[in-house]
């Protein structure tokens, strides 16, 4: 959080402000990611032409904070299912969410993985995640599976992922696999075939890629500066994370990364 702030996920670098590109690397990142977060829920909250909200209940596979729940819940008035394995972020998402007033908005059912959900079937209006399929290795489509699972006929599934190219030379991304400790990334063409497979109809590829080594430049940049700054934390960690958030720029410069949102429609019929 030092780095990231609450959103954990890559930024929109491209949408940026003359003057925001001034700010510092930190200031940049959290304006960014937050910018992220509400290009992604644009895909499944259009504008609507009378500004009224239809009330929805959706599911965030991946909450980590719940900063994309809690901006869902605060601006649409959804109700949000957030689904993390892990206990340190559930702990940080519900504290966070109840200083901001949603706790009543805001669900989390406890450490429960995104491949096994728990929630009833065709429950969800929308189901969301940013950037948390990636750590998924071999397993991606499990999420996907799950994700139709619970989506109600109709109902959209909208995500982000840090993905290779569908062409990739796995050799070009040896460094990034043994950073996250996984053996292969998914693909736009990947998740399009997972979504035929589970009845969910490929609706975009919103390809943002240009943000993805910009991002992790920021990153490095932050860390590095942290250097000495925060107790508790030697510095060969921090020496480890810009290692490997370095190795994401590195691949970035072979063209075999990509990254953006993937829109995915349930049928009407179910």
């Amino acid at each position: 959080m030092q780095a990231w702030g609450e959103d954990i996920h890559i930024g929109r670098y491209d949408l940026l402000s003359t003057d925001e590109l001034k700010m510092g690397p930190r200031e940049r990142i959290k304006r960014a990611t937050a910018l992220s977060t509400r290009g992604l829920l644009g895909k499944v909250f259009p504008p609507s032409p009378g500004g009224e909200t239809t009330i929805m209940t959706v599911m965030d596979m991946g909450s980590a904070h719940g900063s994309t729940a809690r901006t869902a819940a605060k601006e649409h008035g959804c109700n949000v299912v957030c689904i993390d394995i892990s206990r340190g972020f559930n702990a940080v998402n519900a504290k966070l969410s109840a200083a901001a007033g949603l706790s009543d908005k805001i669900i989390i059912p406890g450490e429960r993985s995104y491949f096994d959900t728990e929630m009833p079937a065709a429950s969800m209006d929308a189901v969301l995640s940013q950037d948390a399929f990636g750590h998924a290795s071999t397993e991606h489509h499990r999420a996907i599976k799950e994700a139709a699972r619970v989506l109600k006929p109709g109902g959209v599934m909208a995500f982000s992922d840090f993905m290779q190219s569908d062409d990739a030379d796995p050799t070009k991304l040896g460094e990034v696999y043994q950073h996250i400790g996984i053996s292969r990334l998914a693909s736009p063409g990947l998740y399009e075939e997972w979504g035929n497979a589970y009845g969910l109809e490929p609706v975009e590829f919103d390809d943002r890629t240009s943000n993805f080594s910009v991002h992790y430049q920021h990153l490095v940049d932050v860390i590095a500066s942290l250097r000495g700054t925060i107790k508790g934390v030697d510095d060969e960690f921090l020496d480890r994370m810009t290692s490997r958030y370095g190795s994401w720029c590195v691949a970035a410069e072979f063209d075999v990364l990509r990254w953006g949102v993937i829109v995915l429609k349930k049928s009407s019929t179910g």
